[in-house]
């Protein structure tokens, strides 16, 4: 299984500390009085990291508490780390989520590669069952899905390309299967990632909501096509 896991540590977030501490720095002086948990999720970043930040705010001086929200402490940027801030802004002004290292983006980027997903007819199938498609439609849609490359859809206007276009997302969500009214039993699917939950009855089980001639829209992939 691949977890997206929250960092707790700074050491475990891959970026160098003191960007970390210069971008909270940021965000405390520009949004006044804050809890560390608002801190936390203004930055994006997992409460034990804001901890450790907190911690070398106070020795630097760079902040006070102003009190206690739940177990939370409430801090607010200090004189010194107000001035220390908007030095920092005026050599950057970003002020956003914290950023990731460039080996977790691309390691996540590749874990959600759907040349990875193993995708069987049936599967498309039942992607679609809501659609008349023919055979040959379904055949290309699910080659060009799993080349994991651009996608071309081309034909006269109302054949059935845009609907074509919002149900592919649906093949690759096939990885959930609802076990039981208000209970979702939840499984990764091969390429490693998650999805929004769907429900579908078996393949040709659905009352057709929408007629599309067998050859009026063409799909077609920059890689193969699949007869």
């Amino acid at each position: 299984m691949n977890e997206v896991m929250v960092p707790q540590q700074v050491r475990r977030t891959g970026i160098r500390k003191g960007l970390l501490e210069d971008l909270s720095l940021k965000i405390l002086y520009l949004h006044g009085e804050m809890s560390l948990v608002e801190l936390s999720e203004h930055t994006c970043l997992g409460l034990g990291v804001i901890e450790e930040i907190f911690q070398f705010f106070r020795k630097g001086q760079l902040c006070e508490v102003k009190g206690m929200d739940g177990s939370s402490h409430r801090i607010v940027a200090s004189a010194q780390g107000k001035q220390r801030a908007a030095d920092l802004l005026m050599l950057n002004q970003y002020a956003g989520p914290a950023p990731v290292s460039l080996g977790d983006y691309v390691a996540r980027v590749d874990m959600q590669s759907v040349q990875r997903v193993a995708l069987n007819p049936s599967d498309v199938r039942r992607a679609f069952c809501q659609l008349v498609l023919g055979e040959d439609v379904l055949s290309r849609v699910g080659a060009s899905v799993i080349s994991g490359t651009s996608m071309f859809l081309y034909g006269p206007p109302g054949t059935g390309k845009t609907t074509i276009a919002t149900t592919i997302p649906g093949v690759m969500t096939l990885g959930y299967t609802a076990a039981a009214p208000n209970q979702l039993q939840m499984n990764l699917t091969s390429g490693g990632y998650f999805a929004s939950a769907r429900a579908c009855s078996p393949a040709g089980s659905c009352a057709p909501k929408c007629s599309i001639c067998n050859s009026a829209a063409r799909v077609t992939s920059t890689r193969r096509l699949c007869k």
